[in-house]
């Protein structure tokens, strides 16, 4: 019984918080809101921050909650020290400094909690709306993603719901659904200036300011090196890494080699790349192969925590992005000097035939082809063995490898090697262990073994990382390239011609070539578990997401440069001069003023039907002196004017009456009512009219 009336007291007590019955109930549900508002504007933070922080952020938060509903004073100011400088001793201690972005947006949101717990005054509430707004801020620092956005806006709703109760001050009772409502009205007053001048006001080709940005927050993927299960570990990835559209008809998929780190340098167990100058240089853009038509394609890449961009090999052109420096290196590799940790938009053309001619000619270069022959001593005797055999078997000239290439695709496909992504592990000889006994592997595994094989034969080859593939979303036909379509091919050298792509997991599994990841593993695409099909809804919905991803990038995350160039074109404006830009923004600006006016300009509330007839009453007889009072009743009206009245006029004046007091008060149908009401309008056009 003592439980049930707790219970009862502690719902009554909360029911008068939030209707505001009292100041003291007033003041508690301003604070409510606020606190909610607060944890709005802090959730995006939690994750990115440390646990810790987000932790003590939300205790913070509870604890003010719990002294608002229970009346307490706020906290002294010694805790309140102290607490700052044990979160400024725990800040320094996980990031090393107190400055920069993971520093100071942490100090920021601890700061704000224990801002809450010194709330005193009306303008400490003031103080704190403000601090989470400019907290809202720091949240796209991390992400600027639809999630983020919308638990943005969310958040800013609840900080002008608080303001609109605070501004209340010591008013009577005001509802919370009025206070809400006015809110959203303020919002929607402010929605389309904020869209013409997102949309129309210039764009700098970089920041304003920059903030260093840490690689940890970057999404994982290729690195600068390969070791056997690098590659595979990332195909149990669903992530999206890229995002490509084609102004044409999509490639093929045996065409869709998104090139990466190229990697020459072998030590037995791991690939690295050439960091040489002659590899690392930059160099012009080759021109298409002869009969090549170049593929352009516009790729809207995912955070990166590596200074290269992806395009289709082999890049004809560098991508109309500004970064710190951007080039093409000697091994067809695009370099940005910068890591790419937030999401780019950039347009590139690529010659897709497979074959790239760079400046240095290995044919009359010794030492460039040593350096792609070369292989670590005492590591896989018998692949070196079975190479020399194959050597001494076909007995052919050695300036062409085509016949070499097909004897060892021949060996993988004749013999029963198996395409896993659960190959067995490997020791020190690698190659070896895997061609001769385990012949079970991923594209990494047949990549090197390959290449081991090639240079043992004395020609020039050597690695390279990627993507392959990739699905078309059939909402918008976006080609979504996705972590597990990463993989490893081959480039040999042919003289007279240059590099050219050789890709061995074609010889084992055919359909990862030419039909994509997932016709290898189906178990493994659209987040299928334990072997399990995912339903054509769930795939149905992820696409959808996924298309509004790509338009979301497109016309808020990336909007600028080209895109609005494209837009301000489609309006009339060829140049981005400011003159122009300056009249639209006025005439914008005005008429989007002038709407908000008309929507939001006091009304008026319309005169119902009584109302109108006591007006026309009014001036009917106003003109002859003898109108009723604003408060005298309708009856003791009549009688004082009923001796300046002819009885032709009194007779019709008793009908007019008699029909108004009808439809104001007798139980009549709404049909009766509307007759009561023409009969009267009759009437009084009647009365109107002068004796003739």
């Amino acid at each position: 019984m003592s439980t049930v009336t707790t219970r009862s007291v502690g719902a009554g007590r909360f029911s008068r918080i939030l209707s505001g019955a009292d100041a003291l109930a007033r003041e508690q549900r301003n604070a409510l809101v606020l606190l909610a508002g607060c944890l709005c504007t802090l959730l995006p933070h939690l994750w990115f921050l440390p646990t810790w922080i987000g932790a003590l952020a939300l205790g913070l938060l509870a604890l003010r909650g719990g002294l608002t509903l229970a009346n307490r004073p706020p906290l002294p100011k010694w805790p309140l020290f102290g607490l700052a400088g044990v979160a400024a001793w725990g800040i320094w201690t996980q990031f090393g400094t107190l400055i920069g972005r993971e520093a100071g947006v942490a100090s920021l949101v601890l700061l704000t909690g224990a801002k809450l717990l010194e709330m005193r005054a009306r303008r400490d509430l003031f103080v704190t709306v403000f601090l989470c707004f400019f907290l809202l801020f720091t949240q796209f620092l991390y992400g600027q993603t639809i999630p983020i956005f919308l638990l943005g806006l969310v958040a800013v709703v609840v900080l002008v719901f608080a303001l609109t109760l605070f501004h209340a001050g010591s008013l009577p009772v005001r509802s919370l659904r009025l206070s809400l409502t006015d809110s959203f009205k303020m919002l929607l007053i402010a929605a389309p200036l904020a869209l013409v001048v997102f949309y129309l006001f210039p764009r700098a080709a970089s920041p304003l300011w920059g903030v260093p940005q840490a690689g940890q927050q970057a999404r994982t993927g290729l690195s600068d090196s390969m070791s056997p299960g690098d590659v595979t570990r990332l195909a149990q990835n669903d992530a999206v890494v890229m995002r490509v559209e084609f102004p044409g008809r999509i490639p093929p998929n045996a065409q869709r080699y998104f090139r990466g780190p190229v990697l020459t340098n072998f030590d037995g167990r791991t690939w690295r790349p050439d960091t040489s100058f002659r590899a690392m240089r930059p160099i012009a853009p080759p021109a298409p192969g002869e009969g090549v038509t170049p593929l352009a394609q516009t790729i809207t890449l995912e955070p990166q925590q590596t200074p290269w961009l992806f395009a289709l090999e082999h890049p004809v052109t560098l991508p109309d992005i500004a970064v710190r420096s951007l080039s093409l290196s000697g091994d067809g590799l695009i370099f940005t000097g910068q890591p790419m940790n937030e999401r780019v938009r950039y347009t590139v053309s690529s010659d897709a035939s497979g074959v790239w001619q760079p400046g240095d000619n290995l044919d009359t270069n010794g030492v460039l082809r040593q350096r792609f022959t070369s292989l670590p001593a005492g590591f896989n005797p018998r692949s070196m063995e079975w190479a020399l055999a194959l050597r001494n078997r076909l007995g052919i000239d050695l300036a062409d490898p085509q016949p070499f290439i097909n004897a060892i695709l021949g060996q993988i496909r004749e013999q029963p090697y198996r395409y896993t992504l659960e190959p067995p592990a490997l020791g020190r000889n690698s190659v070896d262990e895997f061609f001769f006994d385990t012949r079970a592997g991923f594209c990494e595994h047949y990549a090197q073994a390959f290449v081991v094989l090639m240079r043992a034969l004395d020609f020039p080859a050597r690695v390279v990382t990627g993507y392959q593939g990739g699905e078309v979303n059939p909402v918008d036909g976006v080609l979504l390239v996705r972590q597990r379509d990463a993989h490893a091919w081959a480039e040999v050298w042919f003289a007279g011609r240059g590099w050219v792509r050789v890709d061995p997991t074609a010889a084992v599994a055919p359909s990862r070539v030419e039909s994509g990841f997932g016709s290898v593993f189906p178990e493994r695409v659209g987040g299928a578990l334990g072997g399990l099909k995912t339903p054509d809804w769930f795939n149905r919905l992820r696409n959808w997401a996924d298309a509004l991803d790509t338009a979301w990038s497109i016309w808020v995350v990336n909007y600028g440069g080209q895109t609005q160039r494209d837009l301000l074109g489609k309006l009339g404006i060829e140049d981005l001069d400011w003159q122009k830009i300056l009249l639209w923004l006025l005439g914008l600006g005005t008429a989007a003023m002038t709407l908000i006016w008309w929507l939001t300009r006091p009304r008026l509330p319309k005169p119902d039907e009584a109302t109108r007839l006591m007006r026309t009453l009014r001036s009917t007889f106003e003109r002859e002196g003898l109108a009723p009072e604003p408060a005298e009743p309708l009856s003791i009206w009549r009688k004082r004017v009923s001796g300046q009245l002819d009885a032709r006029r009194l007779a019709l004046l008793d009908r007019t009456l008699a029909a108004i007091e009808r439809a104001l008060y007798a139980p009549l149908s709404a049909a009766e009512q509307g007759a009561a009401y023409r009969e009267a309008q009759v009437g009084l056009r009647s009365l109107a009219r002068k004796p003739r």
